[in-house]
């Protein structure tokens, strides 16, 4: 029995954080969590488990008690993303509950709830002191032990989870909001992701003061995994959790300055549409080195673009930037960009969270999101390029990657593919329409950004060389 879709807001996560104590930046802070391997903010996966248990709760008449628990986490779900709850019970008192969002499993649970006298809860009736997650070393996750205090606030609880708050025995909701403490603060901490946990609840529970004991007993470095052991008076069980990789630091300008002609882009004005970071952060650094002025937009990283600034006035260069957009239609914002020029090298590398599709299904609407990324945006910046009547003469490039997944076929990458696909067709079409336009569409292998630091570093290449060359190509074109 599927539910109607729900969905988790910002909002409420800050809500749960404040309930649980976990405070990872990744579910609260959009910002911080746009360079993660998500790309966006997202919710807390105990939120969504609890959520499952309450509309569980929900058909039930009297308190209950769960027997275990068994939960996995495939893939996140974004604030504000809809995702539906299938719910599947057996006899006994088994269940096993999906949440799904689009075609994605994100959370497998199974477990065994029961019917139980009501029992006076003996977690602490507080909230959890609130604290910054810790950052903790590999050398310290290894050897790792403690305890962590159980916390029930029954009025915060009920407001987020009225049926889980009145019908499941309070210590039990106060095991599962450790967990999440434990993964997201502490265990791995701020650089942590949550694979899942098993717990077998005992019976009875008479601890005046209930906590759980951890203790790591797996840790394999090249998998980042990490497995713990669970035990108390609320019963015992297992999580397994993974160190995710911090956001990429890219090379210096000072350093690429060493590594780069001065003189390849002098007089050239470099245009850089996504340049706060990654790829498009590379480029603007590397077209500075060269001897361009350049100006890069960003959306929501003002920051980053700052510390650009910064960087370049040290090496006595100018940088300016503006905010963009992409997605934005009306007002067209296109042709105020085009009065931060004139320009002659066009690059361009805004771009969503890349997410592979594991299914062998098409899925339109990821398609349909690349193509709003990089086909329709850089039209309309050409159009408007091409528009201008003030250098009709002046040879023009414009530049964006393609993929090398168009030539060597990967399972999940059908979508990008395409759009990648899509777009070099554009530029051809766009280079006939307008003899003297270059249009650049090269085929990049998996270069290290943000987005594909968790990856093995044998499947990531360094962008700066890359980079190099793509900028000597466009200054002979």
């Amino acid at each position: 029995m599927a539910t109607n879709p729900m969905k988790i807001s910002h909002a409420q996560s800050q809500a749960f954080a404040k309930l649980s104590g976990d405070h990872n930046p990744i579910h609260l802070d959009p910002l911080y969590a746009r360079r993660l391997p998500f790309g966006q903010s997202v919710v807390h996966g105990l939120h969504g488990v609890m959520l499952a248990l309450d509309l569980l709760l929900a058909q039930c008449e009297r308190p209950h008690a769960l027997v275990k628990l068994k939960v996995r986490f495939s893939r996140p779900i974004g604030h504000d993303q809809p995702f539906t709850h299938q719910l599947q019970k057996k006899e006994g008192g088994h269940f096993r509950i999906k949440l799904q969002a689009q075609s994605h499993i994100c959370t497998t649970l199974s477990g065994q709830l029961i019917p139980a006298a009501e029992v006076k809860a003996v977690a602490r009736p507080d909230l959890p002191e609130m604290m910054a997650p810790h950052r903790a070393d590999w050398k310290e996750i290894v050897a790792a032990e403690g305890t962590i205090p159980l916390h029930w606030s029954c009025a915060e609880g009920r407001a987020l989870f009225p049926h889980l708050g009145r019908r499941l025995q309070g210590d039990q909701a106060a095991v599962l909001l450790a967990l999440t403490r434990l993964v997201g603060m502490w265990l791995p901490g701020e650089h942590s992701l949550f694979g899942g946990f098993t717990f077998r609840f005992a019976s009875i529970h008479t601890h005046e003061d209930p906590c759980l004991t951890y203790r790591v007993t797996h840790a394999d470095e090249a998998r980042r995994l990490l497995e713990l052991s669970l035990e108390g008076a609320m019963g015992k069980g297992g999580v397994s959790a993974f160190v995710r990789s911090v956001p990429v630091k890219q090379v210096s300008l000072a350093a690429l300055r060493q590594q780069v002609s001065p003189e390849l882009l002098v007089g050239r004005r470099v245009l850089v549409v996504g340049g706060s970071r990654g790829v498009g952060e590379v480029i603007a650094k590397v077209a500075l080195a060269m001897g361009a002025q350049v100006h890069v937009t960003y959306h929501r990283g003002s920051q980053e673009v700052d510390q650009l600034i910064q960087e370049a006035s040290q090496e006595s260069l100018l940088l300016t930037s503006s905010p963009l957009n992409v997605l934005q239609c009306t007002p067209n914002p296109w042709p105020e960009l085009w009065q931060k020029g004139p320009f002659d090298l066009l690059t361009y590398f805004a771009t969503p969270a890349i997410s592979l599709n594991p299914y062998q299904g098409w899925q339109q609407s990821l398609f349909d999101k690349y193509m709003s990324y990089y086909v329709a945006p850089f039209m309309r910046l050409a159009e408007v390029a091409m528009a201008d009547k003030q250098q009709p003469a002046q040879p023009m490039v414009m530049l964006q990657p393609s993929t090398i997944f168009v030539a060597e076929p990967t399972v999940g990458a059908l979508e990008y593919a395409g759009a990648k696909s899509a777009l070099e067709i554009c530029g051809r079409y766009l280079e006939a329409q307008h003899p003297s336009l270059a249009v650049l569409t090269p085929r990049l292998p998996r270069l290290l950004t943000d987005q594909t630091g968790m990856l093995d570093a044998e499947l990531v290449k360094d962008p700066v060389p890359e980079v190099i060359t793509l900028l000597k190509q466009c200054a002979r074109s």
